[in-house]
């Protein structure tokens, strides 16, 4: 857990409650924060940086909707039992057409596999685009 700013000409003595909640997402306080993005304003940087940290979002919600949907095809059935808190076993029977449900979520399963390519691609490019622009201490390597 970071609890102090990484910034090396960090100036700040006492962290407000807005400094910690920026320092647990950038590593940074806001005023150190705020300088940094604004030399990345100043050289043209911070589109392509906040682009970067939006793909890298998106991509990572994509990614857990991914899994829900697969969690989701795998669980998917006709019938439900449930164990009550007195013991008894509850049988719940879904009207539904199983088959078109899970044809469904293919379905979407594949389109989300098409969003996590594209997103792929883009951060890709992005990442290029911060090296050629002498930034490559913002790429996130995980």
């Amino acid at each position: 857990k970071l609890n102090t700013c990484s910034n090396e000409n960090c100036k700040t003595i006492q962290y407000g409650y807005a400094d910690k909640k920026v320092l647990k997402k950038t590593g940074m306080c806001l005023d150190c924060l705020a300088k940094f993005e604004a030399e990345l304003k100043a050289d043209g940087t911070f589109g392509f940086y906040q682009d970067y940290k939006i793909t890298r979002n998106k991509l990572a919600y994509v990614k857990e909707l991914k899994q829900r949907f697969e969690e989701a095809l795998k669980s998917v059935k006709k019938e439900f039992e449930f164990v009550q808190e007195d013991g008894r076993l509850d049988k719940w029977v879904w009207d539904i057409d199983v088959d078109k449900v899970k044809k469904d979520l293919q379905e979407d399963i594949k389109n989300v596999d098409e969003a996590i390519e594209l997103l792929i691609e883009r951060k890709r490019l992005l990442e290029e685009e911060l090296t050629n622009r002498n930034h490559a201490e913002l790429i996130v390597k995980y």
